[in-house]
């Protein structure tokens, strides 16, 4: 508990024997004198006690004045806030000073309102500035270990685990990576793992791995006995928290060759491309074709439906994957597949596909970077700039610049300002042809 520093208790000590004697009124006249000076906001009082008015919490009403002029000179007295409220937080204000954080909490210093702060910079033209995004995904087959969550993996570092056979002892390998992203597929056993590996990554080869009977693969210090899946087995498996998932699948991940061209394809019909039937689940689309006289017809050229160059041989030129499909035969690196066209009158195409364990999608823009658009403009170092900010708000910028500039705006920026109308306000030309707002709120 704290005690207030007093001197009345020492004044009859301090006084001479005789005073106290012959002149006891004038010694209580004193202590009085002196309890009056320790009253709280008094000349003692303030001076003996000086450490409790540092705090800002406890500190006099007649002290928050020289505390604003000390640590927040920049904000005028027309603030909404106390002095006492913005002196105990100025600190978080000025550790926040230049960023966006700051010139909100101005605004609701000021004028206890919300404002948007935006970067015309971030809308500036720029060549090649697109974010061009391609995605590695893993197909994991979950036969033999349905009751586990496959959605459990999402945002985690789960392991590719296998048993290798090498010179000497047999051992149990892993392969690290994150996932970020579980997708069902039409398969209930079948689901997509997207992961930060890359489509590169070279497996061991099928022939060096080993089928799992009785090997302790998750690493928990339990032998798991697995059945083999056959010709479709990878014997690789998807490990996290040392549980088993499920095994790895391969699936297509590319167009290795047209070995037969076939007739009358259509673009852009859509075909499964099943290495046995009923199996593979892989969808292929008709991606160019060819005529009679060598002319190329390619998707991206394609607008109105029908056969593109009607009573010509359309021969196959062009397939694009949509769907790689899962359980391709493990031991091998591609498959050959023959593909009949919808057209009764057509001739029936071979292809050959790569197969593997990643499929990396077809690459595609984020967004609009980069593009001409009626978004992005052309650089002109004043307002379309890095170093342009705009403050949008619901008050004028006369009440609030000269203070902003001086306690918030970031050294070397230039700031602009846009006023948000808001209420039941309409805005009418004028006779001059200008605009002007009308207030009609009650």
């Amino acid at each position: 508990m704290y005690i207030k520093k007093k001197l009345s208790h020492l004044v009859s000590g301090h006084l001479p024997e005789f005073v106290r004697t012959d002149y006891p009124k004038f010694v209580t006249f004193l202590e009085s004198y002196y309890r009056f000076l320790e009253q709280e906001g008094e000349a003692h009082d303030v001076l003996l006690n000086n450490n409790t008015w540092i705090d800002i919490d406890e500190t006099l009403d007649a002290f928050l004045p020289k505390f604003k002029q000390q640590y927040a000179n920049d904000f005028p007295d027309s603030s909404l806030l106390e002095n006492r409220r913005i002196v105990k937080y100025i600190s978080q204000y000025y550790e926040a000073k230049g960023s966006e954080n700051a010139t909100e909490l101005f605004f609701r210093m000021l004028f206890n309102t919300d404002i948007t702060v935006s970067y015309p910079g971030d809308n500036i033209l720029r060549a090649s500035d697109g974010t061009w995004v391609q995605k590695n995904y893993l197909k994991i087959d979950t036969t033999g270990f349905t009751t586990e969550n496959l959605f459990d993996l999402e945002g985690t570092t789960i392991d590719l685990a296998y048993y290798i056979s090498l010179p000497g002892p047999d051992e149990v390998r892993t392969i690290t990576t994150s996932c970020s992203n579980v997708l069902g597929t039409s398969e209930p056993n079948i689901y997509l793992l997207e992961v930060d590996l890359s489509h590169t990554y070279t497996f061991p080869a099928y022939s060096d791995l080993l089928n799992i009977t009785s090997v302790d693969i998750d690493g928990d210090g339990i032998n798991e006995t697995i059945s083999s899946l056959g010709t479709y087995d990878t014997k690789i498996f998807v490990v996290w928290n040392e549980t088993v998932y499920g095994r790895l699948t391969r699936q297509l991940t590319s167009v290795k060759s047209i070995d037969s061209y076939g007739a009358e394809f259509e673009i852009p019909d859509a075909y499964m491309a099943e290495e046995s039937t009923g199996v593979n689940g892989a969808i292929v689309r008709v991606s160019s074709v060819q005529d009679f006289d060598t002319e190329l017809y390619f998707l991206e050229d394609y607008v109105e439906p029908g056969y593109v160059g009607a009573g010509d041989n359309n021969t196959l030129s062009g397939l694009r994957i949509i769907e790689s499909g899962w359980k391709f035969t493990a031991s091998t690196e591609e498959v050959t597949i023959s593909i009949t066209p919808l057209n009764p009158a057509g001739t029936t195409a071979t292809v050959t596909f790569n197969t593997g364990l990643i499929y990396r999608t077809p690459g595609y823009f984020k967004d609009a970077s980069g593009f001409l658009s009626d978004v992005n403009r052309l650089f002109d170092n004043y307002y379309y700039q890095p170093y342009s900010y705009l403050v949008t708000s619901t008050k004028p910028l006369d009440s609030w610049k000269e203070q902003y500039l001086k306690s918030t705006h970031p050294s070397g920026f230039k700031m602009f300002a846009e006023l948000e109308l808001s209420g039941t306000g309409s805005i009418t030309p004028s006779s001059d042809g200008s605009l002007t707002a009308i207030d009609t709120t009650p």
